[in-house]
């Protein structure tokens, strides 16, 4: 059985090249070189990787992003407070179970079930691992709901939904968790949260979703960033934007269901 231990520390935010369904650019900017994790995505890391870079552009320093909810300029300005996330939520490490690298996209309710199953049967839960995440490829790949705009489970998968797998989940005294993307598309291709991310974050809390792993695949040009050394402002970037946006949603719904953030 696969575990994780994940840390809510926050990372660089680094440009995602060529997976399956990646449709933008395929390069990486100077100082970084091009890793491939899988078949799904590749990611530009910094150049101490061992990595062959693909090639470089030039740096960006500021650049204006804008989609139908959100406007948005990177430049040096003041570090505003914002919304911070919810405090009910990882005060501790979260550990548990993650499905990608025992299932990658070929899931479904049985396997989740049978994975909180054996968190119990094995001593893992009293041992502190709690956690049942989803990963990528749940939701159904040919868009979202067109009267609600709701993003929705793919039914071949999980015939009973979501909340029905939760509520399985926290029957046996354990947290669930689900992934979604700060992009169009997730890196496996299904819907992303970009645009969508308030009523993303309330489909979430109704479903009973305790922790949201949130990935940074198909990033539209205008709302992604070029990293440009040490000193680039990454809180003010397009980037910082994008995730700041889900921490203000998932913050709205922290009432309903607080739901710990790991980016």
């Amino acid at each position: 059985m696969e575990l994780f231990v994940i840390s809510s520390l926050l990372i660089e935010f680094l440009n995602t090249l060529i997976g399956i369904g990646w449709t933008g650019g395929t390069t990486c900017a100077s100082g970084a070189m091009c890793t491939k994790y899988n078949d799904y995505y590749s990611q530009c890391v910094p150049a101490t990787s061992t990595s062959t870079s693909t090639s470089t552009t030039p740096a960006v320093t500021s650049t204006r992003a804008v989609t139908s909810t959100t406007t948005s300029t990177t430049s040096a300005s003041p570090q505003p407070s914002g919304t911070g996330p919810s405090r009910l939520v990882g005060k501790t490490p979260a550990l548990g179970w993650n499905s990608w690298n025992a299932y990658q996209g070929n899931i479904n309710q049985d396997k989740i079930r049978a994975a909180a199953d054996a968190l119990v049967s094995l001593g893992l839960k009293d041992a502190g691992y709690t956690y049942v995440n989803i990963d990528d490829c749940w939701s159904n790949i040919t868009g979202r709901d067109t009267g609600t705009n709701r993003i929705k489970p793919d039914l071949n998968k999980f015939p009973n939904g979501i909340k029905s797998v939760a509520d399985y989940v926290h029957s046996l005294g354990l947290l669930i968790g689900i992934y979604g993307d700060a992009g169009t598309l997730t890196c496996a291709g299904f819907p992303g949260s970009l645009g969508y991310e308030n009523i993303d974050a309330q489909t979430f809390a109704e479903w009973g979703i305790d922790y949201l792993k949130y990935d940074n695949c198909n990033v539209p040009g205008n709302w992604s960033d070029t990293y440009n050394g040490s000193d680039f402002d990454w809180y003010n970037s397009n980037s910082g934007i994008r995730y700041r946006q889900m921490t203000t949603a998932l913050a709205s719904v922290a009432a309903i269901r607080p739901i710990q953030y790991g980016i």
